[in-house]
């Protein structure tokens, strides 16, 4: 079994969050990441696979795309990802890009399993809308076609994980 790291942070300064919140996508933050990577595989003995996380605020004091950011921090750890699609699409439907350039931009031969789950809208006070990923909710058509689309473009297999954490449909 591989373990998984989300690429976030939940607390800074002592200060406790209490959910996780995507860093801005900077050098120090690869930086940072690829020393904790590290720092864990010398504990349990191997590289966890890092994953994608949705995110409802788009880092501010980023440097880099999405895309770019994690791409660098596979490089430079060595590790394998963990592919969130329906977190990729939340962001992209949340921020405005195209979840299939991403798709594009990342190496695709790093990919050693992929999540799917579904989501649903919430708005904020001021009546801006966003895509939550809940697992609550049935996985989207474009998250299916996103799927479809990362396996004809991997050269690997692909193992596949379905997240659902309440509401379950009969079966």
């Amino acid at each position: 079994h591989n373990i998984r790291r989300q690429l976030a942070f939940v607390r800074s300064d002592g200060l406790e969050i209490g959910h996780l919140a995507a860093p801005p996508r900077t050098d120090a933050t690869i930086e940072g990441a690829t020393r904790n990577l590290e720092r864990a595989r010398s504990i349990v003995g191997r590289l966890p696979l890092v994953e994608n996380i949705a995110t409802l605020i788009d880092p501010p004091g980023s440097n880099y795309n999405e895309a770019d950011w994690i791409s660098r921090i596979l490089a430079d750890s060595g590790c394998g990802l963990l592919l969130d699609l329906n977190n990729l699409y939340a962001n992209a439907v949340n921020y405005g890009f195209d979840p299939y350039d991403f798709l594009s931009r990342i190496p695709l031969e790093r990919v050693a399993s992929i999540h799917l789950a579904g989501g649903k809208w919430i708005s904020a006070s001021t009546g801006e809308r966003r895509l939550l990923d809940d697992h609550l909710h049935d996985v989207p058509d474009d998250v299916y076609a996103l799927l479809t689309e990362a396996g004809a473009r991997a050269s690997q297999p692909l193992t596949v994980i379905l997240e659902r954490d309440g509401a379950y449909p009969p079966f």
